[in-house]
């Protein structure tokens, strides 16, 4: 099913997935270089739960993995647009082999199986009108009223199927006519257009199990602790902290934790940006250069030079002072001297 993928690289390197269970599951995530040492901690942490067929989409160079699919980013302002393409690309291809897919951003911290709780939630949705053997289930973006593409689960049914071809072709259609240049999060909106627009039957994530970090302003807005939690997703903070607060939860911490960790590193931003505001300007030369030049262009059209500086009077007063001084003590001491004669 390489066919689906419009990129050689990533048609050759699929040929990995071939080997992959058609009964099983496949978790897919996207990796660069900057999340090298989180792939090492959510891979570990997908190993304990026993979740072996995995492919990582790796963007650019120092992404290794077993199952590892390649697309180049010719240059970084044409990212967001290979970041959508590529999953939507690798996760069609996957249904059209017959496997349920699970795509999982590397800011989604697992902190249970969330791929067997993703399944369980999707099949309690099963009664009535609801197929969820064609069906997807994603996390609840809860700001607004679209799934967060950073967690979606699909099986492969007919109608998810075409969903995802349809919406494969579509964002190749956006790329091109947008010169491949498209603002990051726009494949979440797009995603959602297409699945309200004749899409398969969609369920939404139970917020308290398959939990995010939302924010509004600079400072987080919610954060849930709950023994539930089958993983949660960092999101709406710089790339740095998200990193720091992601690699924590994998080595232990709470999910608790976390808004203590973002305030104190808005602190410590909040201390760095006071202490440069206070910080001496650093000595310019600009003056300097400024005389010299307007120097050479008076050279250079023959003008005459500036007046010659003069010192303060104070200053050009005391050698004067010091002279007279000196010519009055002369004379005393000649006066004197003749007085003696006499």
């Amino acid at each position: 099913m390489a066919e689906h993928l419009s990129s050689a690289l990533a048609r050759r390197d699929f040929a990995c997935a071939e080997r992959f269970q058609r009964t099983l599951p496949v978790v897919v995530t996207t990796a660069s270089a900057t999340y090298a040492r989180v792939l090492e901690a959510w891979s570990t942490r997908l190993d304990a739960y026993g979740v072996a067929q995995r492919v990582v989409i790796a963007l650019g160079l120092g992404v290794d993995a077993a199952c590892r699919v390649r697309y180049d980013v010719a240059s970084p302002d044409l990212l967001a647009g290979i970041v959508g393409l590529s999953k939507f690309e690798v996760s069609h291809a996957l249904l059209e082999r017959g496997h349920r897919v699970l795509y999982s951003e590397l800011d989604v911290v697992w902190l249970a199986d969330a791929s067997a709780a993703a399944a369980g939630a999707l099949a309690g949705r099963s009664g009535g009108s609801f197929d969820a053997a064609d069906a997807v289930a994603a996390m609840d973006n809860e700001r607004d009223d679209e799934l967060n593409v950073g967690f979606v689960l699909a099986t492969p049914g007919p109608r998810t199927r075409e969903f995802y071809s349809r919406l494969v072709a579509g964002w190749r259609e956006a790329l091109a006519a947008a010169g491949g240049r498209v603002p990051f999060a726009r494949d979440q909106t797009f995603f959602w257009a297409t699945l309200r627009d004749g899409g398969p039957d969609f369920a939404r994530l139970d917020p308290r199990v398959f939990a995010k970090l939302t924010k509004r302003g600079d400072r987080p807005r919610a954060v849930r602790e709950d023994p539930r939690v089958a993983c949660f997703h960092v999101t709406g903070l710089a790339t740095d902290l998200k990193l720091t607060i992601v690699r924590r939860l994998y080595e232990g911490g709470g999910v608790g934790d976390v808004l203590r960790w973002a305030d104190e590193a808005a602190g410590a931003e909040r201390i760095a940006v006071a202490a440069a505001r206070r910080a001496p300007p650093a000595p310019s030369n600009r003056a300097m250069v400024e005389r010299i030049k307007a120097a050479q262009a008076r050279r250079a059209r023959g003008a005459a030079p500036p007046p010659a500086y003069r010192a303060p009077a104070a200053v050009a007063v005391a050698p004067l002072l010091s002279v007279l001084g000196a010519l009055g003590l002369l004379r005393w001491r000649r006066r004197r001297r003749r007085g003696d004669d006499e």
